[in-house]
């Protein structure tokens, strides 16, 4: 009776994780929907990506850039050449921000400087080019096709005009997703994990096919 009892108890216990892994999964999935909607809303009313705005300084004031101190008292433009270019890009707490004299790579930081604007997105924090939270607390970013001097996501992932990454991913949570919106490998598909927290190419940084190798904290797929 009790092994029957320690057996059903367990299935429970299991059960129970999968379900909190599902919502954490759906939770993601949310915030990639919402990334969608707010690039799609910023275009639509502005006629031009957010990043790659090339009038955004003179559409939005200092105060609605963030502005903080010299060098950041308006938002920093784009080229406008229709992409969002730059690598993927994690500046939580990081101590150089993006400046209105960055160059068109730093576009994937921008973006968050002209959705902040726009009022599209929270401002979370002092500096308008931080990275966002996503849904389960971790640093959602973003990557370009493929930008001069930086890289892609994954090699051998499907060709996108823009990546998203979530980073600070559970295993367990990152194979439920993969699971629910790919095909569950870690190393194929339009969902990749990564080890060792950089996501260049998976081929040369091998982490098996589940979300399971040291220092998997990383998932990305094509955002359009």
């Amino acid at each position: 009776m009790a092994l029957i009892f320690v057996g059903v108890l367990l299935a429970v216990v299991v059960n129970g994780q999968q379900v909190a892994n599902a919502s954490k999964a759906k939770a993601l999935f949310a915030s990639q929907a919402g990334m969608r909607t707010v690039i799609n809303l910023y275009q639509d009313r502005y006629r031009a990506f957010p990043g790659d705005d090339a009038r955004a300084s003179g559409r939005f004031s200092a105060a609605q850039c963030g502005a903080v101190s010299a060098g950041t008292n308006a938002c920093a433009n784009g080229d406008g050449n229709g992409a969002i270019v730059g690598a993927y890009t994690d500046r939580v707490a990081a101590a150089a921000a993006a400046t209105v004299a960055d160059g068109p790579n730093n576009e994937v930081s921008k973006l968050w400087q002209h959705l902040r604007a726009a009022g599209l997105i929270r401002v979370d924090g002092d500096n308008f080019f931080d990275n966002p939270r996503h849904g389960i607390g971790g640093v959602l970013a973003v990557a370009g096709p493929t930008p001069a001097g930086g890289n892609t996501p994954f090699v051998g992932i499907a060709p996108a005009p823009l990546y998203l990454v979530f980073t600070g991913v559970p295993p367990d949570v990152a194979q439920a997703l993969d699971a629910s919106a790919d095909d569950g490998f870690a190393n194929r598909g339009n969902y990749r994990g990564v080890a060792n927290g950089t996501p260049t190419n998976p081929n040369s940084d091998p982490i098996g096919i589940n979300y399971n190798g040291a220092g998997v904290g990383i998932v990305a797929a094509p955002l359009f």
